[in-house]
């Protein structure tokens, strides 16, 4: 994860954020680690207690710590959220960056779905929860809708790429088809939390294959012999 803790708690601009300012006249350390520590916490919370139950004084139990501790990073719940939102975007965003813009329909949705790793079991059950709450939180989805955006914007440039290779339809725009891609993506974080039985990592890779099959060119039909 790329700086997403030092990025969440210290920006002051820019649609969705709230105005987060490092905290002066107290040490603190190694600011960026404890923060870090705390948005995994937090993470951990949302997950195991949902959105609504989550809260600074749940993050500090489960860090053994007093709630003096986590406000000293977070001065609100809002401003919890937010942070832990920034930091699976950012997440999200590394993935790609990792693939130095790899132009490959497979890699697209490898980095998309991230969250399928075993060590991110939590990933997808605190975006269903957050996701869930973000059209009565106008800040969280003003995030959601800008980092939404962008990642779009990334995957429509990379199929595009793809279109000029050959390896993608050029039938449809390669904004439209990276809308679809999200959406499918989307529908599957929604659904694992609920149906985790059928969305269990082998079967998204299948729903991978079968994507990546109706991404691919149409082929015309063989004449038909006389």
């Amino acid at each position: 994860m790329r700086n997403h803790s030092t990025r969440a708690l210290t920006a002051n601009s820019g649609e969705g954020d709230s105005g987060v300012k490092k905290k002066r006249g107290r040490p603190t350390g190694d600011h960026e680690a404890k923060s870090q520590e705390l948005i995994e916490a937090a993470r951990y919370v949302i997950a195991r207690h949902g959105y609504t139950a989550a809260s600074l004084r749940k993050v500090a139990q489960h860090l053994g710590r007093t709630t003096g501790s986590v406000t000293y990073y977070f001065s609100s719940k809002q401003e919890m959220i937010l942070s832990v939102a920034k930091s699976l975007f950012d997440e999200t965003e590394e993935a790609f960056e990792k693939g130095s813009g790899e132009a490959d329909v497979q890699a697209i949705f490898d980095n998309i779905l991230w969250y399928v790793k075993p060590n991110k079991k939590w990933a997808w059950l605190v975006w269903f929860h957050l996701l869930a709450h973000a059209s009565t939180e106008p800040a969280l989805a003003s995030l959601i809708r800008r980092r939404n955006g962008q990642i779009r914007a990334r995957i429509a440039t990379l199929i595009a790429q793809c279109q000029q290779q050959g390896v993608v339809r050029a039938d449809f725009s390669a904004d439209l088809l990276a809308d679809q891609v999200v959406a499918l993506t989307d529908g599957w974080f929604m659904m694992t939390p609920v149906e985790a039985a059928r969305f269990r990592p082998e079967r998204i890779n299948d729903l991978v294959r079968v994507s990546i099959a109706m991404l691919a060119p149409p082929t015309r039909p063989s004449p038909q012999r006389r």
